[in-house]
């Protein structure tokens, strides 16, 4: 079986270019927001989760919590990114 990855960004620009690269290689899972993510979720359970921070109305930080609390979803390693510059603090947290 082929490894999954959920692609999270509420921009379709940034997910359908990571999901034109990544498809060659792995099964591709499109969400586009934070909910959507969560929805994806209740039904797929992905290997990998790439999540914007940057999103909007429900960010990167609210989805990863929702999706850390989930027993079902909590062991499933999740890849953050933003282009806007953030702290180590903010990393850490």
């Amino acid at each position: 079986m082929t490894d999954s990855i959920l692609i999270v960004d509420d921009s379709s620009f940034i997910v359908e270019g990571l999901v034109a690269i990544l498809k060659k290689s792995y099964r591709t899972l499109a969400g586009y927001g934070g909910q959507q993510c969560l929805d994806i979720l209740k039904k797929e359970k992905p290997s990998i989760i790439i999540l914007d921070i940057m999103m909007e109305p429900i960010d990167g930080w609210e989805t990863l919590a929702r999706i850390k609390e989930n027993p079902d979803t909590r062991k499933i390693p999740v890849l953050m990114f933003s282009a806007k510059k953030i702290s180590a603090k903010e990393a850490e947290e």
